[in-house]
This record gives C-alpha cells, sequence and structure tokens, in this order.
C-alpha cells in the first residue's frame, strides 16, 4: 500500500486490513506523535481529528472517506498519560511517526536527537517524519528551515513546517 510517498507492507497482519468482513473500514492507520512538551503535539492531533470544533475526547480516531474506501486513522500521543500504562504495546504495529518540535524552542530542537533515537527503538520499521510547528510566529523563531532540513536528511526523513493556529 502506497500513500503519498509512504509505503505499508499489505502483507504484514499488523497493516493487513483491507476488505476485512467485521470492520467497517477498508484502510486503517496507526501514528504516534512524539517530541517534548508545549511543541504543540496536542494541538497537531486535535486540528486533524476535530478540526475547528476541538474536542476533549480520549479518542484520537478519526475515519475519512476517499471514492469508496473508508480509511481510519488512530493517532496517538507520547507523554499522554491515557496511553501511557500500555506504552509498549500501542507502540506496536504504529505505521508512522511523527517527531515535533517547536521552531521557536531551541531546547526542543536540541532534544531531536533523543527523540529520534527513542523512534528508532519503539518504531524501527516505523515511517517517521519531522514536523516543525510554530512556523506562524516569525518574529520568534530560533530554528531556521534549513538546520530542521539538514537534521531530517540526516535521519532520512521528510520535513515539514506547520501552524495548527493558521492551520497551515
Amino acid at each position: 500500500i502506497k500513500t503519498k510517498g509512504y509505503e505499508f507492507d499489505e502483507f504484514d497482519s499488523c497493516y493487513d486490513y483491507e476488505n476485512k468482513d467485521d470492520n467497517d473500514y477498508h484502510l486503517y492507520f496507526k501514528i504516534f506523535v512524539i517530541g517534548n512538551e508545549k511543541v504543540g503535539k496536542t494541538s497537531l492531533i486535535e486540528k486533524f481529528v476535530f478540526e475547528d470544533d476541538i474536542n476533549n475526547s480520549d479518542d484520537f480516531t478519526k475515519s475519512i472517506q476517499i471514492d469508496d474506501r473508508i480509511i481510519v486513522f488512530r493517532i496517538l500521543e507520547h507523554g499522554n498519560k491515557r496511553n501511557s500504562r500500555n506504552y509498549a504495546f500501542d507502540c506496536r504495529c504504529t505505521h508512522a511517526v511523527l517527531i515535533v518540535f517547536d521552531i521557536c524552542d531551541k531546547q526542543s530542537f536540541d532534544n531531536l536527537h533523543c527523540w529520534f533515537k527513542e523512534a528508532g527503538h519503539y518504531w524501527r520499521n516505523s515511517n517517521k517524519i519531522l514536523v516543525g510547528n510554530k512556523c506562524d510566529l516569525i518574529d520568534k523563531r530560533e530554528i531556521n528551515y534549513n538546520d530542521a532540513k539538514l537534521l531530517a536528511d540526516e535521519y532520512g526523513v521528510d520535513y515539514f513546517e506547520i501552524s495548527t493556529n493558521d492551520l497551515i
């Protein structure tokens, strides 16, 4: 299965949800969001799951329909107390890991090596994406795009800048 350049092994039992009779969906993707506190992980998840209508639900699941297929995304946040009891179990069969930092906080950028190390431990075979959040705060920016892109290239991952406030 290939989605926006990311490949998922459709024969792995963790990933093969296509055409299951007991499911109401065709594809299922589990995504972990990790990074320092206050970098915008929860905002990122809530904006995707609930769009503009922020909800205090513990259920970070979103279903979308594309053509005749229903795709389900389950999104888990590292450090979220609701998920921490079964952390190692929840890490199994993860399709992608978003490693988020705040472009206005050098400490969150400096800690990315630790987050990549953790991602390598728990999610060895998962796709990883580096996400720089708060790109709307141009005057407060501490990490330039090229430095973040260089780090992403060092780890062999894609890099995107976003703003959960401006939905960029």
